[in-house]
């Protein structure tokens, strides 16, 4: 896989771009990326970060001891602007798909919208500053 990035911005975010896909960056930190023969690109902030609101909800209690359930909820407000930003990629640019790279709780917040990160073969268990992670794969969470 070719891992040459053109770094483009789009109303002051940032995003990059490979053959016809777009890579919008919606986490804290900047995201570095491999292939199998571990050629590296780092993809930086875009300057939008995504977050989520966890809400807990009992499922049970025995013995005094709760059992809960997490579920994430997203900013309806923030889905509108990543939205509109996400579109204007598109309009701007000759991409055709852009993706939105974002952390596992994001994700499950924004099914479908926002992917989460999977590890390079060799890179699921080191430090974060040491992370590789896939361009050509990512973990989605449904509507339902």
């Amino acid at each position: 896989m070719n891992l040459n990035f053109k770094i483009e911005e789009e109303c002051g975010y940032f995003f990059g771009t490979i053959n016809d896909v777009a890579y919008l960056n919606v986490t804290p930190h900047q995201i570095r990326f491999c292939n199998d023969q571990d050629n590296i690109l780092e993809l930086p902030l875009s300057g939008l970060l995504v977050n989520a609101t966890p809400k807990e909800e009992i499922l049970k209690t025995e013995h005094g001891i709760e059992f809960t359930k997490t579920i994430f909820s997203k900013d309806y407000e923030m889905e509108e602007n990543l939205n509109k930003i996400v579109l204007k990629i598109k309009e701007s640019t000759e991409v055709k798909t852009v993706i939105v790279v974002g952390s596992i709780i994001a994700a499950q917040a924004y099914p479908e919208q926002v992917m989460a990160l999977i590890p390079c073969r060799g890179y699921e268990r080191v430090a974060p500053a040491e992370k590789r992670m896939r361009l050509d794969k990512f973990t989605t969470f449904s509507n339902q």
